[in-house]
């Protein structure tokens, strides 16, 4: 915001002006809303996961790629699970 200074005779003489640089604060603000981002996918899986008495493997594994995709800003993933019978790596995604 610009404030004109003028001398005696109502001529501006001189002009001061504030600016604040926000640059950090909006780094901040992305910061806690990436957090925030964050916080509430896994607030919804988690609820998924107490509230629901058959949730499929398949089910976990397409909702956590869900977020995991959002969170990442990918186009692609998957999400695996080792078989604890096989000890091989199950990708239903």
């Amino acid at each position: 915001m610009a404030s004109p200074l003028k001398d005696e005779s109502g001529a501006v003489d001189t002009v001061i002006e504030l600016v604040e640089d926000v640059t950090e604060q909006r780094s901040i603000q992305r910061l806690f809303m990436r957090q925030s981002e964050m916080n509430r996918s896994m607030a919804e899986v988690s609820r998924a996961l107490i509230q629901s008495d058959q949730i499929s493997i398949q089910d976990i594994s397409d909702m956590i790629l869900h977020y995991a995709k959002i969170l990442t800003e990918s186009s692609y993933g998957y999400v695996g699970y080792i078989d604890p019978e096989t000890g091989f790596l199950v990708a239903p995604t």
